[in-house]
């Protein structure tokens, strides 16, 4: 049986109903207060917890007789941005523990009362780029601190607009003397949408592209500053049918937290889709998550410098813990990357176990990547990473069905040309999924159903997928054979040819719903002349 007590505001609430009080800013300005009351500092009603603290108790006295189980403090503007404006940023720690402890005192007069700390919002809007989020974190840890000290039974982060401010807050809070675990549920969420990682239909899909080591057209756009395509690459793959973009900016000789916070930034408002924070150096995690409002997953750590307090592990687990985030571990320790199935089971155990029991991660809140080398290159020591990494798939959903396993598909695959590419890809996918994968870091659009995939290449790409070569036949020449001179082809049309084809006014719903810029003000142009209230309003 377990000895942790309930503290009884929780108790309170699995019990009954707990009824709060009302607004607290319009019980202050109905009472006859002085611009000496306010110090000078007109309109701040927080600063009257330290010159008026009799009318901040009466506001609470009135609420507790009327029968109120729980009065909020009068902190709902202690924060950066509403007293930076009165120049006493300085008082956050100051007012809010002085809010709190009249509360307190005033609730405790009543007995079982309850005392909920305030943190507004503030005016400045993170998202935007009106304040750097480390700023607004620790000043609302200094928020938090002060409310704590002061005696709150529960602290409300209220009247949010903006998610990337509210992660600041609870991120304060969690750093507060009395932490709080929260309880996120399996997945990701961007500004827009919460993606679980579990799919009812398909596993779930990484869009590979927006990543400046793997997609050229990226890194080019991302070198060149072109900051738009990369937004649009992005777009391109929540229309192919991703459900998360992963985000990497590592290249040799770019500043990549520079770079990190103006595609990280862009991408929180122009994507609806959540983000994988893809990037071996920690400074430049922290750039990304701390632009990012939703729910990140952090790509990625692993062992390969061991795992002491200077290593790449802990300083990246630290910022996974700071921030929520659920992580990404791939198959990699001190002796290099897992080749073997049962290397890899070690490397993911050792990895399961440590972050669970030491950094308090959830397991259903774990992705290990099992990796695999290209099994297309010809070399004996390759042959056998695509069977390696399916049984290690396998085995590690076996002891851990919580676990979300991942792997970069198309890494089997290097080498070939598009088309083998293709096949051998979709045909890998197919495969892992069998064993357990949950998800896959892929171009999405270049799945292909293995129904559709013609017997012949569909059975050579098995068999060079379980490596079962004999005597005169090498599936991996018999692939290239089939594919010799030929080119990936697509039945539907292109994007631009699609859309071209649509009546005007579909076309316009189109753009606007996908968010696409680019063709949306000649479309506009067009549209006018001929637009009345009813054709916009149902324009179909």
């Amino acid at each position: 049986m377990s000895d942790r007590v309930t503290p009884p505001f929780l108790g309170a609430l699995a019990d009954r109903v707990v009824v709060a009080d009302g607004a607290m800013g319009t019980m202050l300005q109905s009472a006859d207060l002085t611009l000496d009351d306010f110090a000078g500092h007109e309109g701040c009603n927080e600063i009257l917890n330290v010159t008026r603290p009799d009318v901040v108790r009466q506001v609470h006295r009135g609420y507790l007789e009327a029968g109120a189980d729980a009065v909020e403090t009068n902190t709902f503007g202690a924060n950066l941005a509403n007293l930076a404006e009165y120049g006493i940023e300085d008082k956050i720690f100051e007012l809010s523990r002085r809010g709190a402890e009249l509360a307190r005192e005033t609730a405790d007069e009543f007995g079982g009362r309850f005392v909920l700390g305030s943190v507004g919002p503030g005016t400045k809007l993170p998202t935007l780029g009106h304040v750097p989020f480390a700023t607004l974190r620790d000043a609302y840890v200094e928020q938090v601190k002060g409310l704590l000290d002061g005696g709150v039974d529960a602290v409300i982060v209220e009247t949010s607009q903006d998610l990337l401010q509210t992660k600041a807050a609870i991120t304060g809070a969690k750093r507060g003397p009395t932490p709080r675990r929260p309880r996120p549920e399996p997945g990701v969420s961007s500004l827009y949408q919460a993606v679980p990682f579990r799919q009812d239909a398909s596993v779930l899909m990484v869009g590979e592209r927006t990543n400046a080591d793997g997609s050229k057209a990226f890194r080019e756009a991302m070198l060149a500053g072109r900051y738009q395509d990369c937004v649009e690459i992005a777009r391109d793959q929540t229309r192919d049918g991703a459900h998360l973009l992963d985000l990497n900016v590592d290249y040799v000789g770019r500043d990549g937290v520079a770079d990190m916070r103006a595609l990280a930034g862009r991408l929180a408002t122009a994507s609806t889709l959540p983000i994988m924070l893809d990037s071996t150096e920690p400074d430049v995690l922290r750039a990304g998550l701390e632009c990012l409002g939703g729910r990140c997953a952090v790509n990625s750590v692993n062992y390969e410098d061991g795992d002491g307090p200077d290593s790449r592990f802990q300083r990246i687990m630290r910022l996974v813990r700071e921030h929520g985030a659920a992580v990404v571990g791939l198959c990699i320790d001190e002796e290099g990357q897992a080749r073997t199935a049962e290397w890899k089971v070690r490397v993911a155990t050792r990895l399961v176990e440590d972050l669970t029991a030491n950094w308090g991660v959830r397991t259903s809140d774990i992705i290990i990547d099992t990796l695999t080398f290209p099994i297309s290159t010809g070399q004996e020591e390759v042959r056998r990473d695509a069977v390696e990494t399916i049984e290690a798939i396998r085995e590690l959903k076996r002891r851990y069905p919580d676990v979300q396993a991942t792997l970069g598909i198309s890494n089997v695959s290097f080498g070939l040309n598009p088309a083998a590419r293709q096949v051998l890809n979709s045909v890998f996918l197919h495969e892992c999924v069998q064993a357990g994968l949950d998800t896959a870091i892929v171009h999405a659009s270049e799945i292909v159903p293995m129904a559709r995939i013609p017997d012949e290449q569909r059975a050579v790409a098995l068999d060079l997928v379980y490596d079962r070569r004999r005597d005169g036949y090498d599936p991996l020449q018999r692939l290239m054979e089939l594919f010799e001179g030929v080119s990936t082809s697509s039945s539907r049309a292109s994007r631009a040819e699609e859309l071209a084809a649509l009546p005007l006014f579909a076309r316009l719903e189109r753009r606007i719903v996908d968010g696409e810029r680019n063709g949306l003000e000649a479309d506009l142009d067009a549209a006018l002349p001929s637009a009345c209230p009813a054709c916009w309003s149902n324009p179909w």
